[in-house]
């Protein structure tokens, strides 16, 4: 049966426990660096605002 990754990998194919994992991992990293990039953009709006503020 050959998997979405192709025949690259079908030396050591994977069980279906260890695709599970390893999406699962890459979708808590995807939306992990979606979270912080986020916090990160509203933190810095934040700061521009109260700089503006202050200037005013």
């Amino acid at each position: 049966m050959t998997r979405w990754w192709g025949p690259a990998h079908l030396h050591y194919p994977m069980t279906d426990l260890q695709s599970l994992t390893l999406s699962f991992a890459a979708t808590v990293v995807v939306v992990g660096l979606a979270v912080f990039t986020v916090r990160a953009v509203r933190k810095q709006r934040l700061r521009v605002a109260t700089t503006h503020i202050k200037t005013l």
